[in-house]
């Protein structure tokens, strides 16, 4: 039975995800776990931007770890006016994301794996009824790839 997540005071239900890359450079996650990728993109978002927290729900690793940045029921800051009732999902690079080409180009094997079972136990908590990237609402590169729902969501 899929369950009813919400976000914020208003309740807005959780229906969709959105994939994200962190627009790195190829080298910057070496030497780092993914709780210190999260610690520094917490700060780049907190003191640079001045939000109040990291604007991704999660981000992962190059090795596949995933650090827990917002609570789920808290609405995110990833899309500029596309926030509510989305998950924000943030994958670290591998390379210097320079096109929207395919997934395998900019993230690794056990990325996929991760994102793939977020997507899987986010559905169990919420009615997803759509996976995006942020290139399909900003004319950004983010997250490098063309996301196709059906293709995260068999």
């Amino acid at each position: 039975m899929v369950g009813t997540l919400t976000q914020g005071a208003a309740k807005y239900p959780v229906t969709e995800i959105c994939l994200h890359t962190s627009a790195t450079s190829a080298t910057w996650w070496q030497g780092k776990s993914a709780g210190q990728m999260r610690d520094e993109i917490r700060i780049w978002h907190t003191r640079d931007r001045g939000w109040n927290d990291i604007g991704y729900h999660y981000v992962i690793a190059p090795d596949g770890t995933v650090a827990v940045g917002r609570p789920l029921s808290v609405v995110p800051a990833q899309v500029e006016g596309h926030n509510r009732g989305v998950i924000g999902i943030c994958m670290v690079p591998i390379k210097d994301v320079t096109k929207i080409s395919r997934f395998e180009d900019w993230y690794t094997p056990a990325q996929r794996d991760s994102v793939e079972r977020l997507i899987r136990d986010i559905r169990k908590m919420a009615a997803i009824k759509k996976i995006s990237g942020h290139n399909e609402y900003a004319a950004k590169l983010c997250p490098g790839f063309k996301v196709v729902s059906k293709d995260w969501m068999p």
